[in-house]
């Protein structure tokens, strides 16, 4: 009986004094452009600034784009710098794959932490063929080489 008291007692606390916090990142395809939406909780980002010792503020956001161009290919990715805060980001004329990405914050000292991954969706359209050399910068992802990154300063970003 008294087991079962101290059992009441926890379940009581729980859903009277804890909150649950949720961080989310979406792809939502809209014809040629998949937009990228995420929300990140203050309690996410209090995490952040003590497990990477700068303000979540400071640092560097990145959205980490992953594609597969047909079901036997390679797996690409691309970078995108976060500069806005509003939660969205818009990826415009993507070429038939599948895709999925993730968003980063990376420190002064170039160290990072993915905050939260998304789910794969699957673009559908007349951009049919990749181009590696277009603007999107795309490269061949390697799992096991993380020793290529740019370095990433308070203020500057080197190549």
């Amino acid at each position: 009986m008294k087991k079962n008291k101290v059992e009441e007692k926890a379940t009581n606390s729980i859903r009277n004094g804890m909150c649950f916090y949720v961080d989310s990142i979406d792809l939502i395809l809209y014809k040629t452009t998949i937009v990228v939406s995420w929300t990140i909780s203050d309690q996410t980002a209090e995490c952040f600034d003590m497990l990477l010792k700068e303000s979540f503020q400071d640092l560097q956001m990145k959205l980490v784009l992953y594609a597969s161009f047909d079901e036997f290919s390679s797996i690409y990715t691309s970078e995108y710098i976060i500069y806005d805060q509003s939660g969205t980001y818009q990826i415009h004329q993507l070429p038939n794959g599948v895709y999925s990405c993730e968003i980063k914050v990376v420190n002064s000292q170039n160290e990072s932490i993915t905050i939260k991954r998304s789910s794969e969706t699957s673009v559908s359209n007349s951009y049919s063929l990749i181009d590696i050399s277009s603007e999107k910068k795309w490269s061949l992802y390697n799992q096991g080489n993380n020793h290529d990154q740019n370095t990433f300063s308070g203020y500057t970003t080197y190549e």
